[in-house]
């Protein structure tokens, strides 16, 4: 008796259920988190005998009425206290470690993530708890409607956590970048009178490596590639920030599905950035149609930022492999299409002059360094800032086939250890320097006289070899070939060989064997005559390098002066008619003197 007596208590029990917790399931869990579950509970007990015993009664819908008010219910809940956990995350923090090129051990990231975002341990817990009773009550939700509702509304505020904070990263540094510019721009600008000077760069080269305005044509005013590199890395802490807090909360039973989280939070911000680098090597191309091969510097600014990160995003993302893939993919396009410029720019520096056909090269009239040598160096130089990266860049097939990461691990495995790469710089530095030099020799054709084209090609020349001994680029060019200096230096040996020659076939001195065949006075006049045309050849050059200039003047000297002087003594003892001093009005001393002044124009 007593037991039936039991039985039916629980039943009337069971019954009561349903009107007795009709006003707290209603009212929701926001008074007490803890007793709105257990009521939850007690609803389940009551949903479980009466599916058991009486599948038909009335009392069972209203059960699951409450049931999945109460999910809908805590699903709010979960949602209102998602909002409330977590701070905001600090900008200027995560600048600070998306700008950082040093690496960190685990205990210092961990730190560095807590910096970056912290959120209220009771408010976690809640979340946590929320979760896990959804998950061990899914018997009573078979749909798994409730965990599930619960795991997208946390993607989706996590999820636009992420894509809100790049976007205001990226806004922050434009506005940096134009307070800048604010503070060196002049406060009348109006009042300034412009400097007139020669141009550093020819039509279409862009020295600014982010001047993204001349790249896209207005297409986007969004596109930097300083910012975007700085967003790369940034988006990589906020994956690791992301696999922290989904490690701390246990929202999801395995790891699998962990990684699934991710990917729903991650994809968004990865796919538009993604399209930013898919959009940067389409400008690339076109910038490259238009000789603006500077650009590729944004390029390699960019492929930097990911051999920094590479192993990160690859541990980040393990397992959500269609997001790798695609990083995977775009720094693959990101190292070809930067081959792809640095190709064509070697065959630019082989061209023929800009202007073909009867209009002759535009050519600096006093025969001085060309402007695309200067630029072309410039322009060098700025690459060697990037000479890990470009050292890859030059020879991508040798990534081989693509997989998921293998091509972000070997350019980080190989930009971290580039040492043996660096033949590779080397290479493409000298092909370079050759392919400008054969064109300034063709654009040296211009001028009339043969002496301005010999001293325009010994001009560039020097220039070049006092760039490349100046720099780093000697160090790049001997690990390729230890005798690129001395075939750069024997061209060079040679041009003043031949200038030297030319001036002594300019002046006629004549042989022994010409003076007594024909006499002093025709030698003589036409010695005059040669002086005076090759004073005038260099009366509109000039040789701006000092040692160029002392050199040129040497071998003129030790070539000329020894004929020459011979040359004096024998017309000395030979008998004029009349008029001596007209002849030989030019002693040695006088033509020696003349030959150290041929050049003094040249700026000393």
């Amino acid at each position: 008796i007593q037991e039936c007596y039991s039985k039916l208590s629980q039943i009337q029990n069971y019954r009561k259920t349903a009107s007795e917790v009709e006003s707290l399931i209603e009212q929701g869990p926001s008074e007490s988190l803890e007793a709105y579950m257990k009521v939850m509970e007690r609803i389940q007990k009551a949903f479980l005998f009466f599916r058991e015993h009486n599948v038909e009664e009335v009392e069972l819908i209203r059960l699951q009425s409450l049931y999945a008010l109460g999910l809908k219910n805590l699903n709010r809940e979960f949602e209102a206290i998602l909002k409330q956990t977590f701070r905001p995350i600090n900008l200027d923090y995560l600048l600070k470690l998306s700008d950082s090129d040093a690496s960190k051990n685990s205990s210092a990231q961990s730190n560095d993530f807590r910096a970056l975002e912290d959120a209220s341990d009771p408010s976690l817990n809640n979340l946590q708890y929320i979760m896990e009773w959804m998950q061990q009550s899914q018997a009573f939700d078979p749909n798994g409607d409730g965990a599930r509702n619960c795991l997208s509304r946390y993607h989706d505020y996590r999820r636009e956590v992420v894509r809100q904070c790049l976007i205001n990263l990226r806004t922050l540094l434009r506005g940096r970048e134009t307070q800048d510019a604010g503070q060196f721009r002049p406060k009348n600008a109006s009042s300034v009178a412009p400097i007139r000077s020669r141009p550093k760069r020819p039509p279409g080269f862009i020295w600014e490596a982010n001047a993204y305005r001349h790249l896209n044509d207005g297409e986007t005013e969004e596109l930097n590639s300083e910012h975007y590199g700085i967003s790369v890395v940034a988006l990589v802490k906020l994956m690791q920030n992301e696999q922290r807090w989904l490690n701390r909360l246990q929202l999801t039973p395995t790891d699998h599905e962990m990684q699934v989280s991710l990917d729903m939070i991650l994809k968004v911000a990865s796919n538009e950035l993604l399209n930013d680098g898919a959009t940067f090597v389409r400008f690339m191309q076109q910038a490259q149609t238009r000789a603006e091969f500077h650009m590729v510097l944004s390029l390699l600014l960019v492929l930097k930022k990911f051999a920094q990160i590479s192993l990160e995003l690859v541990g980040v993302l393990r397992g959500i492999d269609h997001i790798l893939f695609g990083f995977n993919s775009l720094v693959f396009k990101l190292l070809q299409q930067t081959c792809n410029t640095l190709e064509a720019y070697v065959e630019f520096l082989r061209q023929l002059p800009e202007h073909s056909g009867p209009v002759r090269a535009q050519v600096p009239p006093d025969g001085t360094v060309h402007e695309l040598t200067t630029n072309a160096f410039m322009y060098l130089e700025n690459l060697l800032e990037f000479a890990d990266v470009m050292s890859i860049a030059v020879h991508v097939n040798d990534i081989g086939p693509q997989g998921n990461s293998n091509v972000l691990t070997f350019l980080s495995n190989n930009v971290n250890n580039c040492e043996p790469f660096r033949p590779r710089v080397g290479a493409f530095l000298l092909s370079a320097i050759f392919a400008l030099i054969a064109n300034l020799d063709r654009k040296s054709e211009s001028y009339s006289e043969e002496i301005i084209r010999l001293i325009f090609r010994m001009n560039n020349l020097q220039y070049i070899l006092r760039t490349v001994q100046n720099t780093q680029l000697h160090q790049y060019l001997l690990s390729y070939d230890s005798e690129a200096i001395a075939r750069i230096n024997s061209l060079m040996d040679e041009r003043r060989g031949r200038y030297s020659l030319m001036c002594v076939n300019a002046l006629m001195i004549p042989n022994v064997t010409q003076l007594s065949r024909f006499g002093g006075l025709s030698g003589r006049v036409d010695f005059n005559t040669g002086l005076n045309n090759l004073i005038r050849q260099h009366s509109g050059v000039t040789v701006p390098d000092k040692e160029l200039r002392d050199a040129l003047e040497r071998q003129l000297v030790a070539d000329l002066i020894p004929p020459y002087q011979v040359f004096w003594d024998r017309s000395a003892n030979m008998g004029f008619t009349s008029h001596r001093e007209k002849y030989m009005r030019i002693s040695v001393q006088d033509l020696e003197t003349r030959l150290r002044q041929l050049l003094i124009g040249s700026g000393r």
